[in-house]
């Protein structure tokens, strides 16, 4: 986590004695995971910019696994981040907010984030069909998300549609039973939302400039 009193911010890095003994990705990929936090605190709290907090976790999860797949060849996106809980976006609202302060971030229907990182994963699908983006441009603009200064409006001012005009996209993808054991229930599977491999963190990042 990135943690704090008000007055000083820490980093806090937890990483167990399985990860190392199961050959664990996420000892790697918690640390690009904290560090984009350190990004977005600076780019977004520090300019007076406020974005609904799937963004925040969401997009920390798409830029680990991002970073896993380039540096290790493997990454969730290979499953297609399961589970994406498909119950859990009836109220795409609630992901606003941290479970903590009454919404679902991090919550029981946001295993992993990955129910935010899928939010994430399909804002990127319609910039590139709505303003005709790349790959590349589209996850990089959503991953920067660089609003004016103390923007009021930053999701419209950055995106050209605003929160509620962007939920119903979520619709598009529909639910199908869970096909693995240890998790019951529906599930989104839209392997056409998981990035390309090959893709490079430096010339995504870049192309959002």
């Amino acid at each position: 986590s990135l943690s704090g009193d008000g007055t000083d911010t820490w980093m806090v890095l937890e990483i167990t004695a399985e990860e190392f003994e199961f050959d664990e990705l996420h000892r790697y990929s918690v640390v690009a995971h904290e560090y984009w936090h350190v990004y977005q605190r600076a780019a977004w709290t520090g300019q007076g910019i406020e974005f609904p907090d799937w963004m925040w976790e969401g997009g920390a999860k798409v830029f680990e696994e991002l970073y896993i797949s380039e540096h290790y060849g493997r990454s969730q996106f290979d499953n297609n981040l399961f589970p994406v809980i498909a119950t859990a976006l009836a109220n795409p609202s609630d992901f606003e907010l941290y479970a903590g302060d009454g919404g679902e971030v991090g919550g029981d229907y946001d295993v992993n984030y990955n129910t935010s990182a899928f939010m994430v994963l399909v804002l990127a699908k319609e910039l590139q069909e709505r303003r005709g983006l790349t790959e590349a441009q589209s996850l990089g603009l959503v991953l920067k998300a660089s609003a004016p200064r103390n923007s009021e409006t930053p999701f419209l001012d950055v995106f050209g549609m605003s929160l509620e005009e962007f939920y119903p996209s979520l619709a598009k993808y529909p639910a199908v039973a869970s096909n693995q054991d240890w998790f019951e229930g529906e599930v989104i599977e839209a392997p056409e939302l998981m990035p390309s491999r090959g893709l490079k963190l430096d010339e995504l990042l870049q192309s959002a400039d």
